[in-house]
């Protein structure tokens, strides 16, 4: 028969004194994982609000230059479309809308500064409030906006355009005597190419110009990036 070696009474209250100890230790240890957990986080969740603040235009609430520069590179086009396939293709393709307000350094010079604000907010919000979830609007400087329009076709793009021309017309604003107005500039790509920011930023301003020059309140096409 086999020796079965008992445990001491002492041995037993040192076994239970491990247990009890390494219970806490866990305890500790997952109270400690969960304060770190809160912590990061916490510190996450500050670090996106910084981002939208630094990416945030303080007036408008419209994103800024330097976040459109960064949200470019997400939204150039993917695929290579055959120059047979680029008129058939009314869903695809990357837009680009300049918008710039008409005489807005009058409105300033007449009506104040503040009133100037006033309308820049009005025109940001229409703007947002014309376009789809997926397009972006940035505050390009001073009286200047950009959209882009991911995934959208030349009429689309026409249309759209048009609609903000005519309802920014349709603004009123109690302490002036003149309707607000804005010349818009459209560039369109399907195909990607290392410098295309800066092309259609180009071409679309440059459309905005040939607006202003013919009449200005008013949506050009300008160049097509082949």
């Amino acid at each position: 028969m086999g020796i079965v070696q008992q445990t001491n009474p002492s041995q037993m209250v040192n076994l239970l004194d491990e247990v009890q100890r390494l219970k806490q230790a866990n305890i500790i240890s997952a109270a400690i994982l969960a304060q770190k957990t809160a912590e990061m986080v916490k510190l996450q969740r500050e670090n996106e609000e910084l981002r939208k603040l630094v990416h945030t235009d303080r007036l408008t609430g419209l994103r800024t230059r330097e976040f459109f520069e960064l949200e470019f590179e997400r939204h150039r086009p993917k695929d290579r479309v055959l120059p047979s396939e680029r008129i058939s293709s009314q869903n695809t393709g990357l837009g680009l809308a300049f918008v710039d307000v008409d005489k807005f350094k009058s409105i300033n010079d007449n009506y104040g500064h503040l009133h100037g604000d006033k309308v820049l907010v009005a025109i940001a919000t229409l703007l947002t409030e014309k376009v789809r979830s997926t397009d972006l609007v940035v505050r390009w400087g001073g009286d200047e906006f950009l959209i882009l329009f991911p995934r959208t076709s030349i009429d689309g793009l026409n249309m759209v355009s048009e609609q903000i021309r005519t309802a920014v017309e349709a603004l009123k604003f109690g302490f002036m005597d003149r309707s607000v107005a804005v010349s818009i500039g459209l560039t369109h790509t399907q195909v990607d190419h290392p410098d295309l920011a800066k092309a259609m930023i180009k071409y679309a301003d440059d459309a905005m110009y040939e607006a202003k020059r013919t009449g200005s309140n008013r949506v050009v096409f300008g160049q097509k990036i082949p």
